[in-house]
């Protein structure tokens, strides 16, 4: 299997459905009625840090050429981390050499004091955070300072994966750019372009599950999702019960030694929510052939129990991170209660 494409947003020159929300930066740029900060919201894997790289670089862009253009100084620049007047914060790593679970307020502190300068060659400076809710509430204060009273030509861009988390006060100095997951054309467009190797059955199966969200089709493509969630199909109508349940938990096993918990179990959370689906919605589209019997032996069991069977699955997961559990037995014991009771072995003779 060939490894996806997944390119860090700061390298990434491809922008998939969202030209409009470019096209209106750069109208406003143009007409001097920019906002000094901007909110990019939406669904997961649709593109909001890549757009937020775009902006930067077209707010930072010098001279002629496209900007997006690997080739070009100013992309190659922001590539390299090396743009005098673009400042990105992420969590950063500790002094114990973990990564930090939140943004600190002293890297809001230190671009703040940068920013007393003019710009260095570009007319703009901007400031990238990605991501916003991942500010501690010191942190998200001294943004707030600085939204409050931004030095000239600062356009501070906050790429937002929960709105929720981040503090009302903050999200009212900004304006919203809401990206919506990708149309068909556009995501065909994506594919195309991300995974050209990709046969169309397969390529047809990813963008059903990926809801307008190319990053997500990555993820699933880059950890085999496929070949493993047809194997949970398949298990679903195998004889033996003790082959069936060691099959099953050795592949969510496996998933998540290689992938860890959320992409580990992403096959099984999409099959319960598919049957879950199906149970409201009997003329859902399948994936394929050999959805159809595991799906319908689910949602049979009706919303409840399928609802159970999440929850339970999800208390494992936690339990397990948490924990340090054996992996393959705690998952025998959900193969065990969420698996029906299969076909009797043929006898001899």
């Amino acid at each position: 299997m060939s490894e996806s494409p997944l390119i860090e947003p700061r390298l990434n020159p491809h922008l998939f459905g969202h030209a409009a929300a470019l096209a209106a930066i750069q109208d406003l740029d143009a007409r001097r009625r920019l906002a000094h900060g901007w909110m990019l919201t939406g669904a997961p894997g649709i593109g909001k840090a890549t757009a937020a790289y775009h902006i930067a670089r077209l707010l930072l862009a010098i001279g002629g050429g496209d900007v997006q253009d690997p080739a070009h100084p100013v992309f190659r620049m922001v590539a390299a981390n090396a743009h005098p007047d673009l400042k990105v914060i992420t969590r950063e790593t500790a002094k114990s050499g973990r990564l930090r679970t939140e943004i600190v307020v002293d890297q809001i502190r230190e671009v703040g004091a940068s920013f007393r300068t003019t710009a260095a060659i570009a007319r703009h400076r901007v400031l990238l955070i990605d991501a916003a809710d991942e500010l501690n509430t010191e942190a998200a204060n001294a943004l707030l300072k600085l939204l409050e009273e931004p030095p000239p030509d600062v356009v501070i861009l906050l790429v937002v994966q929960r709105p929720g988390r981040l503090p009302r006060t903050l999200a009212s100095r900004c304006a919203i750019m809401r990206l919506k997951p990708l149309d068909a054309p556009a995501m065909a467009e994506a594919l195309a372009t991300l995974l050209p190797g990709l046969n169309d059955e397969d390529l047809a199966r990813l963008s059903l599950l990926a809801e307008g969200s190319p990053g997500r089709v990555l993820r699933l493509h880059a950890t085999g999702w496929l070949a493993d969630y047809q194997a949970l199909l398949q298990i679903f109508g195998a004889s033996s019960d003790s082959d069936r349940l060691f099959a099953f938990a050795e592949i969510l096993q496996r998933r998540v030694q290689a992938h860890g918990l959320e992409q580990g179990l992403d096959p099984l959370t999409t099959l319960l929510r598919r049957a879950a689906t199906l149970h409201a919605t009997p003329d859902m589209p399948l994936l394929s052939p050999e959805e159809a019997p595991a799906l319908s032996t689910l949602a049979a069991r009706g919303l409840d129990p399928l609802l159970a069977s999440w929850d339970s699955l999800r208390i494992q997961a936690l339990r397990i991170e948490a924990l340090n559990l054996d992996a393959l037995q705690s998952f025998l014991l959900l193969a065990d209660a969420l698996l029906p009771p299969g076909r009797p072995l043929p006898q001899a003779g």
